[in-house]
């Protein structure tokens, strides 16, 4: 009987039997092999198989990550269309420039 669930994020705390997580990361359970007593895990990145005395709940510490992540993301968008504006505001202005330019060449002769 586990105490865990599949999609629940843990803390790897110990590394007995091989895995390749670092300790302290967070990773998301994605199976459970119950004739060997063992779950498989997830970074985004890679797998590997732990038994239940390598890693914790991770709790609060998943959720807060989550939080920070979707704040990055927030962040990251804003900051796209910054670039955007940035962008646009620097055509417009070559175009007046250029514009103001021939005018002063137009007039001068």
């Amino acid at each position: 009987m586990t105490n865990y669930k599949v999609g629940q994020r843990v803390v790897i705390t110990k590394k007995l039997y091989g895995h390749s997580f670092e300790i302290g990361q967070v990773v998301k359970l994605t199976f459970y092999d119950i004739s060997n007593n063992e779950w498989e895990a997830e970074d985004g990145n890679d797998y590997c198989y732990m038994r239940e005395d390598e890693f914790s709940d991770a709790g609060i510490l998943s959720s807060s990550l989550d939080k920070d992540l979707a704040e990055k993301d927030e962040t990251l968008i804003a900051l796209e269309e910054q670039d955007r504006v940035v962008d646009y505001l620097s055509a417009t202005l070559s175009k007046e420039l250029e514009k103001q330019k021939q005018m002063r060449i137009d007039a001068a002769l």
